[in-house]
């Protein structure tokens, strides 16, 4: 699975420490796998008074299980590392960078892109259940199942097409419900959503069972 390493610029010490021991460099770091990918820029959202923006590297590794990692760039500050995957009970979920797994029950929401979808009622066959609050930037989901079990998943929207420009043929590769059975998939309810802008009309998440 893939790693990912965020490394503020300004965070780079060379030489070594006090004890003796050698900052990891991003020579070092290509040298034992590492790939750098590109720049990100993050700015303060709860402190006012801050204005500073941070410029971060972005390095990612292909790492095989068991792998550890021991990296220091920094005397006082650690370097972010955000794994590729999460593992549920015999699920491995690709996260795409900020998937965040919680627990499905009454008020469960999804993130979209300006606000989240809420659930204020859960049927009880899911609650309880861990699901992933996908992010509502990214219109692909990826995942494997290592032992045998009843996936659920939730869909809505299914014809969104109306984002970005459909150069590179993305709304063709776009899955439907008939792609779905033909996959063994098979509906079973839906759920109710309210969106957090109440201007916005009420949606219906789909839910599919393998």
């Amino acid at each position: 699975m893939a790693a990912h390493l965020r490394v503020r610029l300004g965070d780079w010490e060379t030489g070594p420490d006090d004890d003796g021991v050698a900052f990891d460099t991003p020579e070092s770091l290509s040298k034992n796998g590492w790939h750098k990918w590109r720049t990100i820029t993050s700015h303060p959202l709860t402190d006012r008074k801050r204005t500073e923006s941070l410029d971060w590297s972005i390095y990612y590794c292909d790492a095989a299980h068991g792998t550890q990692f021991t990296i220091r760039t920094n005397s006082r500050r650690t370097p972010l590392l955000v794994w590729g995957s999460i593992a549920l009970d015999g699920l491995i979920i690709d996260t795409t960078w900020d998937q965040r797994v919680a627990t499905f029950n009454d008020g469960a929401s999804v993130p979209l892109g300006k606000g989240h979808h809420i659930f204020s009622r859960v049927p009880d066959f899911l609650k309880g259940r861990l699901y992933t609050q996908r992010n509502g930037y990214v219109g692909i989901a990826r995942f494997g199942v290592t032992k045998p079990q009843r996936v659920t998943i939730g869909l809505y929207d299914w014809k969104h097409t109306s984002d970005g420009n459909a150069s590179g043929g993305w709304q063709e590769e776009l899955t439907t419900p008939a792609g779905l059975e033909e996959d063994g998939w098979v509906s079973t309810t839906q759920l109710h959503a309210e969106h957090s802008n109440e201007a916005l009309k009420r949606s219906h998440l789909v839910l599919l069972l393998a």
